[in-house]
């Protein structure tokens, strides 16, 4: 399984969505962090059921307090 991460806002959907369309177009078995403040979570549940049929998953990583930086800095030390 493949594993990406993304840190987008609500303002960036549209491009999220553009780069997840072309991420899932030409892959199966991907796993996808989104770590995000403002995302609906109806978003997500939307997504996961076209994905499904991929044996793929859309994660949601929600940070309100912590920089974003910051976040990624320990996430990916830690991962």
């Amino acid at each position: 399984m493949k594993t990406i991460a993304l840190s987008v806002d609500y303002s960036w959907i549209d491009q999220a969505e553009t780069t997840l369309k072309s991420i899932y177009a030409h892959n199966q078995d991907v796993k996808t962090y989104i770590i995000n403040p403002d995302i609906p979570h109806e978003w997500f549940m939307n997504i996961n059921g076209y994905l499904k049929e991929l044996s793929s998953e859309v994660i949601v990583l929600k940070i309100c307090q912590i920089p974003k930086i910051e976040f990624l800095r320990w996430y990916m030390a830690n991962f």
